[in-house]
């Protein structure tokens, strides 16, 4: 069960032995001395970073029987560069000592026993097991992957700017909208069951997000008197999380698994939903009713 686990986990992540050139599949457990199982799935046999290289890989990490993150899924590509020789192993992860010795094109899972660490990761609390997936996509010298960091930065950059350029809009937008919700005058406005109320202002034309996946979010908060608490269009960059994990309010949690990708809508969150009695000093006060303008990203 667990190899046919893992093989499909490579598959989900789209790396095969035809993607990479070729390559053979060892499809056999292994052990490390200290216990931690693993298993190749594409050995190419090409060579492995020297010191100061860059090593590129994708990454997919789950359990027995569900996928929870996928770097190919969120555009990340991890980076590892590997150390000057005689660099201490780090006991703490096995990973370092794997991408030190792979090859481009080449695949594997590690399988870590949970119960040996001092605390389990974030929705792994459940777990006995975590299966970590690499599959490294490229080996770059340090040269060569500073002016990939550069490229990227001016891409980032450019976006940046072009977000920034539409705070204004998105104002004008937010404060017409909570003068309308304040006057009882919104129309086409939707409560769901929860008492979250969701208004759409434009429909997306993708599909809905499902559970765990990272989304992309831009969005305008405000209290129900206009006042802004916080907002990602004046930094130019999205807010990403896993939906429906716990790692935001549950007022996002639901109303972003209502959206379609590419949608725009504001969410109204009753305090119950938002930060409840205690609030958020010193921006939110407590039983706050707050109101999100949100993008949820494609």
């Amino acid at each position: 069960m667990r190899i046919l686990f893992m093989l499909l986990a490579l598959s989900m992540l789209g790396l095969t032995a035809c993607e990479s050139g070729g390559g053979t599949s060892t499809g056999e457990v292994q052990v490390l001395d200290d216990g931690t199982q693993y298993i190749y799935h594409t050995k190419t046999g090409n060579p492995a970073g020297k010191p100061s290289d860059y090593v590129l890989f994708h990454v997919y990490t789950g359990t027995e029987t569900e996928v929870l993150n996928s770097s190919r899924e969120t555009g990340n590509e991890p980076a590892y560069q590997v150390p000057p020789e005689g660099t201490p192993s780090n006991p703490a992860s096995p990973v370092p000592g794997f991408l030190e010795t792979m090859g481009e094109g080449d695949s594997l899972t590690i399988v870590v026993n949970l119960d040996t660490l001092p605390e389990k990761p974030q929705g792994f609390e459940n777990e006995s097991m975590l299966y970590y997936s690499i599959a490294v996509q490229s080996i770059q010298t340090n040269a060569e992957y500073e002016i990939v960091l550069q490229e990227k930065r001016e891409a980032e950059e450019k976006e940046a700017a072009i977000v920034q350029a539409r705070l204004p809009e998105v104002e004008s937008l937010v404060q017409a909208t909570v003068a309308s919700y304040a006057s009882n005058s919104i129309e086409g406005l939707e409560t769901l069951d929860s008492g979250l109320k969701i208004l759409r202002v434009e429909e997306g034309d993708g599909e809905k997000p499902e559970l765990r996946e990272t989304v992309k979010v831009l969005y305008y908060g405000t209290l129900t008197d206009g006042t802004r608490f916080d907002d990602a269009f004046s930094r130019g960059n999205s807010f990403d999380f896993p939906l429906g994990a716990g790692r935001v309010i549950k007022g996002w949690d639901e109303g972003i698994s209502e959206l379609t990708k590419g949608s725009k809508a504001f969410l109204f969150v009753p305090a119950e939903m938002g930060y409840g009695a205690t609030g958020s000093p010193p921006v939110i006060p407590p039983d706050a009713e707050l109101i999100f303008y949100v993008e949820l990203l494609k």
